[in-house]
């Protein structure tokens, strides 16, 4: 599985079709792929973490209450790290 291995590339897996058709099915044991998506938020590749993104984003609008679990998984506060410099860089 290419979460596993921290290298994600988009793919078909990697769509609005697949998340609306396969989001329930990541509540396997206790969100482990989410957790792993979470930590990919900390990559230095910006295209892995542009990807997760992308798939967290994906999961908290097809899953009933997907904002409130990635929120309680820890991911609020990676979001915002990949985003920062650029938004620091904007203020000066």
């Amino acid at each position: 599985m290419k979460v596993m291995s921290g290298h994600l590339k988009w793919g078909p897996v990697h769509t609005e079709k697949f998340w609306r058709e396969q989001a329930r099915k990541f509540e396997a044991d206790e969100f482990f792929i989410l957790k792993q998506l979470i930590e990919l938020l900390k990559s230095e590749d910006k295209s892995v973490v542009s990807i997760a993104c992308y798939d967290l984003g994906e999961f908290v609008r097809f899953y009933p209450s997907g904002k409130t679990i990635v929120k309680h998984l820890g991911s609020r506060r990676l979001f915002f790290v990949p985003i920062l410099p650029r938004i620091l860089l904007r203020t000066k």
